[in-house]
């Protein structure tokens, strides 16, 4: 087996990732995860939306209703370019863009069929060893992954001082739309 180390892996698949792409890969990976409820929650900055201005993303929260992160996901999400929905479309990279935004994503998957919580962080540092099970009742599967700490090459000083923000106004109306936009053609194909 060859090892890989995430942020080679984030370098290079994932230089170039658009602020709002771990987003849309987050909602492509419900929907293929056959989710019919999907629900987004924006962190921001700690602006008032007064006037129809808000302020920027720092994070979010998507939380839905599909398989989660069943054993059989779990060993296709700890290997690099799975085949495992490829009929989908899927390449099984998408989790890297995650982490060319985003510090950390953590990750709790509520799952009835087996019975169990998964938790487990995942980032530069992330090893499926650290993967927690808590066997119990679970009546419905939920998967919860909250994105947190955006990378400072999204908003900083550039070399003239001058502010460098790439980051998205927390307008939910403003993300509704840049997801239809961008999922158009997938949420047509899923039907």
């Amino acid at each position: 087996m060859i090892s890989v180390e995430i942020t080679d892996i984030v370098k290079n698949i994932a230089k170039d990732t658009k602020f709002m792409q771990p987003m849309y890969e987050a909602i492509i990976n419900s929907l293929e995860a056959n989710a019919d409820i999907i629900r987004i929650q924006l962190k921001s900055e700690d602006v008032l939306a007064l006037d129809g201005v808000y302020g920027k993303i720092t994070g979010f929260i998507i939380e839905d209703n599909g398989d989660g992160f069943t054993e059989n996901n779990i060993q296709a999400f700890n290997k690099l370019w799975t085949d495992n929905k490829i009929k989908l479309g899927c390449k099984g990279s998408g989790r890297f863009t995650w982490l060319s935004v985003y510090e950390s994503v953590s990750i709790e998957s509520h799952i009835k069929n087996e019975n169990r919580i998964v938790k487990f962080d995942f980032n530069n540092n992330y090893d499926s060893q650290s993967i927690s099970y808590e066997n119990c009742d679970i009546k419905e599967n939920k998967t919860k992954i909250e994105f947190s700490n955006v990378k400072e090459k999204y908003y900083h000083l550039n070399k003239n001082k001058e502010p460098h923000d790439e980051r998205i106004e927390a307008s939910p109306e403003k993300i509704k739309k840049l997801i239809i936009n961008y999922l158009l053609i997938k949420l047509f194909l899923l039907k």
